[in-house]
């Protein structure tokens, strides 16, 4: 992921990630997402919203970064601040979000993955 993170935009995304099963998802309403991904959930995620035009965002926790070193701390920092620009909606963390928040996200037609 280290390598290939920095080509991660749209294009990249459309190009490079193959969705199986999109016929079985109702877009019409919002949802959360649990899904088999090979490769980077970022990445996948980001070819939601490019392939299938979802509002997509993730679930994610920052709390492992107390353990990490710096300078893979940074990395992730780095991953988490790129994906909240290029998500329709900045990540959900498990450990600062609303669940109000959540919900309101997922009744306006979004998904959480």
């Amino acid at each position: 992921m280290r390598d290939e993170f920095d080509s991660y935009t749209p294009t990249y995304a459309k190009e490079n990630v193959k969705i199986m099963g999109k016929s079985k998802l109702d877009q019409n309403q919002g949802g959360v997402l649990l899904f088999l991904h090979f490769g980077s959930f970022f990445l996948s995620g980001l070819s939601l919203i490019h392939q299938l035009g979802l509002r997509y965002t993730a679930l994610a926790s920052t709390r492992n970064f107390k353990a990490m070193q710096n300078d893979e701390k940074n990395f992730w920092e780095n991953v988490h601040r790129k994906m909240n620009l290029l998500y329709s909606h900045g990540m959900f963390l498990t450990n600062k979000s609303n669940s109000r928040e959540m919900i309101s996200f997922l009744k306006s037609g979004g998904f959480i993955g």
